[in-house]
């Protein structure tokens, strides 16, 4: 692992707002790419038409309910240490959970659990130059007003299990004093580890998994600087990309 620190460049975000859109990351990626947009600034859109998640998966949602955003950042950060970046949004992204619901919890690698439903989830996508991420476009889905999700059993909102009813710009101001706070803490990685792993579901726990047909149980140990799950299966220790297994337990 490389010995470096980055030199964080502090920012106030610039929001731009749009009723629809096919997708915040794309955008900001076409927006970045043309020049006409830069470090600090996020894309925001009552709906997301075309949302996409961890591995391809898609993100639905309803207009005007949730949070759709992507914030655009130039951080320089070695490649070696993008899962820093990781770690940062997501504790930034519970940290706004936590103004409603105590508890909530990471799931390795990007999304955030209470009381076993997802609430949100996040899909960074960087640009490399040689040993460096020169950008980062991180795209972050929050639930806050929706209701009914449909067949999807597994996915809640913060009205449906809060006693508050929050305002989505309410919300949205929580997110970005977080992040911004978070980025900033990018210098001081070893406690941004120790706090990812406090926050981590099932850490130190034995739990279940799936790879290739085959369930297996494992205690869940810590993600190393390439964002690998490092499971103890008892006789041994193995690494595992998001990838490679599936959780059962979920």
């Amino acid at each position: 692992m490389t010995n470096f620190l980055p030199s964080v460049q502090r920012f106030r975000t610039i929001t731009l707002r749009y009723s629809s859109l096919s997708s915040t990351n794309e955008l900001a990626r076409e927006l970045f790419e043309a020049s006409e947009i830069q470090h600090g600034t996020a894309i925001r859109a009552d709906f997301q038409e075309h949302g996409r998640g961890q591995m391809g998966s898609r993100w639905n949602g309803n207009p005007g309910e949730n949070i759709y955003m992507s914030l655009v950042l130039e951080l320089q950060l070695p490649v070696d240490q993008q899962f820093l970046l990781n770690m940062a949004v997501a504790l930034a992204v519970r940290d706004t959970l936590e103004e409603y619901l105590p508890g909530t919890k990471i799931k390795w690698p990007n999304d955030l659990y209470f009381q076993r439903q997802k609430i949100a989830g996040i899909l960074i996508e960087n640009s490399i130059q040689g040993s460096l991420m020169v950008c980062s476009i991180i795209g972050i889905g929050i639930n806050v007003l929706q209701m009914d999700f449909g067949p999807l059993t597994k996915a809640g909102s913060v009205k449906q299990h809060s006693s508050q009813t929050p305002s989505l710009d309410e919300v949205y101001a929580f997110l970005i004093a977080h992040l911004e706070e978070r980025i900033a803490s990018l210098d001081r990685p070893e406690k941004l580890r120790e706090e990812y792993h406090h926050h981590l579901l099932f850490f130190n726990m034995v739990t279940t998994f799936e790879q290739n047909g085959r369930l297996f149980k494992a205690r869940v140990g810590e993600i190393d600087e390439w964002g690998r799950l490092c499971l103890d299966l008892g006789e041994k220790t193995e690494l595992f990309s998001i990838k490679d297994i599936r959780w059962v337990d979920l």
